[in-house]
């Protein structure tokens, strides 16, 4: 079964699942054959079918893959590194 309906040539990568409570939320990047395009995200129910469609994040959140991302009660806790010595924390509310 496909979740996404990315563009051809682009492909998701560095995908995140969390569990909370009935749902399931996915993040994933997407990615050209050399290029970062953008993050998105998607929220299934428990039997894997889709509440919320794959969905662009209006900020370049950027997934390193050895990294999970976390529930917190009704929300989404993801951790990203940024320029320097920065640790960004970002937190979804679904």
């Amino acid at each position: 079964m496909w979740l996404t309906n990315l563009a051809e040539g682009e492909n998701a990568s560095r995908v995140k699942a969390v569990g909370l409570k009935d749902k399931v939320f996915i993040m994933f990047e997407v990615w050209s054959k050399d290029a970062y395009i953008n993050t998105q995200y998607m929220i299934l129910d428990v039997n894997g079918g889709v509440l919320v469609k794959n969905t662009v994040i209006p900020y370049k959140i950027r997934l390193h893959k050895s990294d999970d991302i976390y529930s917190a009660g009704s929300s989404v806790v993801i951790y990203s590194g940024g320029k320097g010595k920065i640790l960004n924390r970002y937190e979804v509310f679904v």
